[in-house]
């Protein structure tokens, strides 16, 4: 598992779930990685996350075996400015 990484991209298909957990989509030029940030480290963001903002997350990645697909489990979220693909479009 790759733990305490840094991952920077711009949010897509975010979705703040009743939980108060959220899910994410980071995406680059050619790639994109799902994100899940529970609840516990959402309390002490002092920003809501948008679609279009590029933010860096630090957290692990590891397989979600459900999905069979690897996941960014989020531990905290500075947001850095708006991404270039929102501003494209």
């Amino acid at each position: 598992m790759l733990q305490n990484i840094w991952v920077e991209g711009e949010i897509s298909s975010f979705k703040s779930h009743s939980s108060g957990h959220w899910y994410l989509t980071l995406k680059g030029e050619q790639s994109s990685l799902k994100c899940v940030i529970f609840r516990q480290w959402t309390k002490g963001v002092f920003f809501v996350p948008e679609e279009g903002m590029e933010v860096r997350v630090r957290g692990c990645i590891s397989i979600y075996e459900r999905d069979g697909q690897y996941l960014l489990y989020g531990e905290e979220i500075v947001s850095v400015g708006v991404g270039n693909q929102y501003l494209q479009f």
